[in-house]
């Protein structure tokens, strides 16, 4: 929700919080080095780490955002900022190629046999791959800007499509032992267990989950 994403400054005292800026980021906030000065937020922003003061008794941003970094890495699922700031001042941060994922089958021996292509429309990051029982299909999972969705390839003819379309978190996918059925976890916000047939013939079976952990 646009409206409400953001990097926000709260209080201990109970009043509320304040959006300190517009971000599809987690946001680090750098102490200052010396007193009187004052702090500084990062962000990312299209690639970029950016710093802006902090007028912390005010709770308000003070000039522009400066470039720190290119290629900051950004969790696609939850969007948290891969980096980290000392009292010192000293910086660190993922490389946002470090995400840059692809799949390939390998033999028992590790000697690569295979790598998958995508469309481009399943891109963002991949993971949670699991063969279907005859091997003749892989359900993953897709991370990409604060969501999961699941999708499924076929090996042989290459085709890939979308199981699942939804704005939450849907993931850990599972095949049925008849690889007609797949079960999953999906958070939005409560967990539940969802069983789906591939074919849509049937209405998915949601089944709700107690305590927070499927």
């Amino acid at each position: 929700q646009p409206e409400n994403d953001g990097i926000y400054l709260g209080h201990l005292d109970g009043r509320p919080a304040s959006r300190l800026v517009s971000s599809l980021s987690s946001g680090i906030y750098a102490p200052p080095r010396r007193r009187g000065d004052p702090g500084d937020v990062l962000w990312a922003q299209d690639g970029q780490l950016l710093a802006q003061p902090l007028d912390i008794e005010s709770g308000s941003l003070v000039g522009t955002p400066s470039p720190i970094a290119t290629g900051v890495a950004v969790d696609a699922a939850q969007l948290g900022l891969y980096a980290s700031v000392s009292r010192t001042g000293v910086l660190v941060w993922v490389s946002a190629h470090a995400f840059d994922l692809e799949m390939t089958l390998v033999d028992r021996e590790g000697h690569p046999l295979k790598t998958l292509s995508f469309p481009s429309e399943a891109g963002g990051v991949i993971g949670q791959p699991t063969f279907s029982p005859d091997g003749s299909k892989i359900l993953f999972t897709r991370f990409d800007r604060g969501s999961s969705n699941i999708w499924l390839h076929d090996v042989a003819s290459g085709t890939t499509s979308r199981v699942t379309s939804d704005t939450g978190f849907d993931e850990m996918p599972r095949w049925s032992p008849d690889g007609r059925s797949v079960a999953y976890e999906r958070q939005t916000p409560d967990l539940s267990i969802v069983v789906r047939r591939l074919d849509g013939s049937v209405a998915p079976l949601m089944i709700p989950v107690t305590g927070g952990t499927a």
